[in-house]
């Protein structure tokens, strides 16, 4: 008699118990959807106040296109730096370089018009540059000492570089197949990396530097584009009284993000 009364207990108790976990489990899935519902809408209106802000403040930027860049660049530095005196002493036979060395650059771009007849872009990349470094100014004391530098350049350093250009097409090929543009605009780099040891003592550089830019640019049917640009320093990346000029080539691709994504 126990044991029957035990067993009806137990199913009792199994029965009740299965009620109750498949109750929660179905507030559980309640719980969820509704959370996911909650995260919609929020993601939803942030989307829609974005995409009225970006109207109402851009309102003459118009057909913009977001793409992918990437590609690599071949930089030098031009130093003066004769004017300049420290307690470090850099003979310069082993890296006195008149030549560009490649790096390297990735980012993203945006394309369009402005009020609605400029064509214009807007892009953002991170940059590694491995430079070249040419003193133009060397100092000598012969015959006892050769040339030599009271400083030395940095020749590798990460940077955040920001564009804006204005774009001219080229009545040269069949536009509706092929478009060469030209190109032109200024730039803005923000130093990322630390100056080297040295440098850091007598504070050399500066962390902001601009450029001017001018470059071709050629897009096949709208597949991708393929541009070159020449980039000359407007100012010294480094502090007075050295004066160093930043030089870049950069070769590179652009392909549109909707392609991809």
């Amino acid at each position: 008699m126990y044991k029957s009364l035990l067993l009806v207990f137990f199913i009792n108790n199994l029965v009740i118990s299965t009620v109750a976990y498949g109750q929660r489990s179905k507030q559980s899935a309640l719980d969820i959807e509704s959370l996911i519902q909650k995260e919609n809408k929020t993601i939803k209106s942030i989307k829609t106040s974005f995409k009225k802000l970006r109207e109402s403040t851009f309102v003459n930027f118009t057909e913009t296109e977001f793409s992918l860049v990437s590609g690599m660049n071949f930089s030098k530095q031009i130093i003066e730096s004769s004017k300049y005196n420290s307690t470090f002493n850099y003979y310069l036979a082993n890296f006195n370089k008149n030549a560009s060395k490649p790096g390297y650059y990735g980012g993203v771009r945006i394309d369009g018009l402005y009020k609605q007849k400029v064509p214009y872009s807007f892009s953002i990349t991170l940059n590694k540059l491995s430079t070249g470094t040419y003193y133009r100014d060397q100092k000598k004391i012969n015959p006892i000492v050769g040339e030599f530098s009271n400083f030395k350049g940095d020749e590798q350093f990460f940077t955040l570089k920001l564009a804006s250009h204005l774009k001219q097409l080229l009545p040269i090929f069949n536009t509706e197949k092929y478009k060469l543009s030209m190109v032109a605009g200024p730039s803005f780099d923000l130093r990322l990396s630390e100056a080297s040891i040295d440098n850091k003592v007598s504070n050399a550089y500066h962390k902001v530097f601009i450029n001017g830019d001018l470059g071709l640019e050629f897009n096949n049917q709208q597949f991708y584009t393929l541009f070159i640009q020449y980039q000359q320093g407007l100012t010294s990346i480094t502090k007075s009284p050295i004066k160093t000029n930043l030089t870049r080539f950069e070769l590179g691709f652009m392909i549109k993000a909707s392609d991809l994504f």
